[in-house]
């Protein structure tokens, strides 16, 4: 009797976690895709030596490539075309950022890129899970685009407000972490300081040697500069100026990345409000959406590097918005446009496509 009773607990539970798991994945689909492609390539240049040897200096590129690989499950609204394929590339969903989905219930997307755009390499990761109810939705995302630089993560709670058939307002609070004090420019302070930007060469390793510049052919004093050589003794620029434009940049970049690093993160509380419209018949279709988050709060972080006193208000707008729109003129052609825009902490994303849809 007990051996029956143990059996049938067992198999219900089961059964249970049988159910929580298909709900949970019914409709995901995992993927894994790669792509490469040319880079492009800036016009030839050439060093000329005093001896008249001719040296090619072009800077080459390496080859463009994009490794995705993640997991969706987002319903498609009425105007989406269905996907057999999905690769990581796809635009960004418009339902990812507004408070009404195509129907109600749990949605993720769990998405990582590497790849290299014009011999810059990069890492993209967007973490995304929302639960959307009949009167509520629940929100949390993890973002890193080092493309735009920016990172963060983010928790909002909003409820939603009918107004009619197509119309749906929502407000709430969200809460949202980054690890980098943005608009905080730590070589303008340290400039503001005043010191010299020799010195941040001096403490890299990097060195410099004075000479004077005199007419080949009257011996005349033509000024003075500097040669400049790398911790190795190499020498890398024939001129002040001629290593401010090659070298330098990437010294500011390094400095910048290291006093950044040790200011900390920053969680900030903010109310957000909603608003949607979306209308869909066959032939044509609108959706529309704007998030707009302000009243700013601090819970933690340095407020000396807080993007509220960088800014002087703690009610700056930070931004989600998008529209779609497209329509069939008959059965053979349709035209349509998208367009999605966010700036957080003003740091932008945006992306529009529009076209001619043509079925043959």
């Amino acid at each position: 009797m007990f051996a029956i009773i143990v059996s049938i607990n067992a198999n219900s539970q089961e059964k249970k976690k049988n159910n929580i798991f298909k709900k949970v994945f019914k409709y995901a689909t995992p993927y894994v895709s790669y792509s490469q492609s040319n880079s492009l390539q800036g016009s030839q240049t050439f060093y000329v030596t005093q001896e008249s040897e001719l040296i090619e200096t072009t800077v080459r590129n390496p080859e463009n490539f994009a490794f995705n690989f993640g997991i969706r499950k987002l319903a498609r609204f009425g105007y989406e075309e269905k996907v057999n394929f999905y690769d990581g590339n796809e635009s960004k969903n418009v339902t990812q950022n507004s408070n009404v989905g195509s129907v109600d219930g749990l949605e993720y997307l769990f998405n990582v890129s590497n790849g290299r755009q014009q011999g810059v390499e990069f890492t993209n990761r967007q973490y995304f899970v929302r639960y959307v109810a009949k009167n509520y939705i629940i929100k949390a995302e993890h973002l890193k685009n080092e493309i735009v630089d920016i990172e963060y993560n983010s928790l909002d709670l909003r409820f939603k407000l009918p107004i009619g058939k197509r119309l749906n307002f929502a407000i709430g609070a969200i809460a949202r972490t980054n690890p980098v004090a943005y608009g905080h420019n730590p070589i303008q302070k340290y400039f503001d300081d005043g010191n010299n930007w020799w010195d941040l060469s001096y403490a890299i390793g990097h060195t410099d040697q004075f000479f004077e510049m005199t007419d080949v052919f009257t011996g005349e004093s033509l000024g003075y500069d500097y040669l400049w050589f790398d911790q190795n003794g190499v020498q890398i620029s024939s001129s002040d100026e001629d290593y401010r434009r090659l070298h330098f940049g990437n010294i500011v970049n390094q400095f910048n990345a290291n006093e950044l690093a040790q200011i900390g993160d920053f969680t900030y509380l903010s109310g957000i409000a909603s608003l949607d419209y979306y209308f869909y018949r066959k032939n044509v279709w609108v959706h529309a959406f704007a998030n707009v988050l302000s009243y700013h709060k601090l819970l933690d972080g340095d407020s000396r590097y807080s993007y509220d006193n960088f800014i002087g208000d703690d009610k700056w707008f930070d931004i989600q918005g998008g529209i779609i729109f497209g329509f069939r003129i008959n059965k053979w052609f349709g035209l349509f446009s998208e367009y999605n825009y966010q700036s957080y902490w003003g740091k932008e994303l945006q992306s529009i496509k529009t076209g001619i849809n043509i079925r043959l």
